[in-house]
Parts: C-alpha cells; structure tokens; sequence
C-alpha cells in the first residue's frame, strides 16, 4: 500500500454521558449528547479505526446507560453510503478496547486487528471497578464483546503503511494509540480517547476518564508537537450534517 489516504467519519450510534467524563473535573452534573464514531481511511486500502458498540441492548443489560444506535447508523449501512462492505475492510484499529471502541469485530472475520499488547493484557483485568466496566472484563465477571486471540499485538509506535503510522498514546488506558495519516490536506491524527472532544486539545483539558493523568499529559505534549489535525473521538461538532462526514481526501 503506497499514497495518501481519504479519511471519513461515520457515526455509529450515541449515548448521553456528564460533562466531566469528557473534561476533567469541567462541567459535572451538565449532561452531553456523544457520537460513538468509527473512522475510516480509504485510498490504498480501506481501513477502520475502531467499532463502536456491539448493540445499544447488549450494552444495557451489563452496563445500563442512556446508548442508542437507530437503522440508518448501523455500521454496514454506514459503510455501504461510501460504497463500502464489511468484506472490503482490510485493516482494523483499535485505539483501546472499551466496549464502544471495539464491539463489532465479528462482522470483520479474517482481519486482525492492530492492538497494543499493553492494552489487551489490562483489559483482561483492570485495577479499578470503573475500567472494569467500560472493558466489560471476564475479571469482574463480564464477557468482552470481542475475542483477544483475534488480535495482532503492537509495542509501541509502528508504520502499518506508506503514510498510515500508530502511535503509543498512554493515558486513557494504558495501550491507548494514536493513527497518524497523511492526507492530500495534510496530516490527520486520530487519536482515540485520548482527545474526545476539542476542549482537550485545546485547553490542555484532560479526559475525565483516565488510568493515568501524568502518562496523558506526555501522549498531548506528543499530540500537540505533531503539526496535525487532531480529530476528537466524541465529539458531535465532527458532524455537521448527517452521520457521514468526510474530513479528508
């Protein structure tokens, strides 16, 4: 795979969360509409960063919360309004493995997707009750939405493609990384949870939602020396209009 990539955003799904679970002690009690997004490069290849959630009921009956997905943002459908299948996609991503990153990998049979091997051994027992449920860890009696012997095991940084780079962006989770692509606008980076809304790039705001604030305060020095554009995980400025935005390409 050579050349530069198109990259889209496809929003599979939303949920309600508090504020302060995007911005670090910012705005609790102040409740927020996220998009649960899936992003895809296309070009040489066609990859996806991350799989959003199983199914808003599966997510329900082990971790009750305002989540919905209508027809129209299923992620086949989704992908079938770029000219897209599932059997088209040839990479996957993981940017961590929390149930609405990684859900609907069994639609994908025979890709493996690029995880850090930091993360895959944290998800299978986390430290604190709260990672334990966004990982749905067999730990804490949970069944992970998706099979850890289907992974392909990253340390650290690694070039997968000609202008396709993952990124070590620790923080969030310990194996949280970064995808790095080069776009004919310039460079895009998709950094996962680390950013989930712009306020955390651009105030210096962590995510509330982290194992580690030291290691994510490093991952946004990384992030802010890239001269990139960093695109936010849950963010719904990133679509304006409609659940299918092409930010690149």
């Amino acid at each position: 795979m050579s050349g530069r990539w198109t990259l889209w955003a496809l929003r599979a799904g939303h949920s309600t969360v508090d504020q302060s679970m995007l911005t670090y002690l910012d705005g609790p009690g102040t409740a927020v509409e996220i998009p649960h997004v899936v992003f895809l490069a296309t070009g040489p290849g066609n990859m996806l960063i991350d799989t959003s959630f199983r199914s808003a009921a599966s997510v329900q009956a082990s971790y009750p919360q305002d989540i919905a997905r209508p027809a129209d943002e299923e992620l086949g459908v989704l992908l079938g309004r770029v000219g897209l299948g599932p059997a088209d996609i040839e990479i996957i991503v993981h940017t961590h493995l929390h149930y609405d990153h990684a859900g609907n990998d069994h639609l994908f049979p025979g890709v493996s997707p690029l995880v850090q091997r930091a993360e895959i051994e944290y998800a299978a027992a986390p430290s604190v009750t709260i990672m334990e449920r966004e990982y749905f860890a067999p730990s804490a009696g949970f069944t992970p939405p998706f099979d850890p012997g289907s992974f392909t095991p990253v340390d650290g940084d690694l070039a997968v493609a000609d202008g396709l780079h993952l990124l070590h962006l620790p923080g969030h989770t310990p194996g949280s990384q970064g995808v790095l692509i080069d776009t004919a606008e310039g460079p895009l980076c998709i950094p996962g949870d680390q950013v989930m809304v712009h306020e955390n790039m651009r105030a210096e705001l962590p995510v509330g939602l982290h194992t580690d604030l030291e290691a994510w305060e490093r991952s946004w020095r990384r992030l802010a020396g890239l001269e990139a554009r960093i695109i936010p995980s849950h963010d719904m400025r990133v679509f304006p209009s409609g659940s299918v935005q092409r930010l690149a390409g």
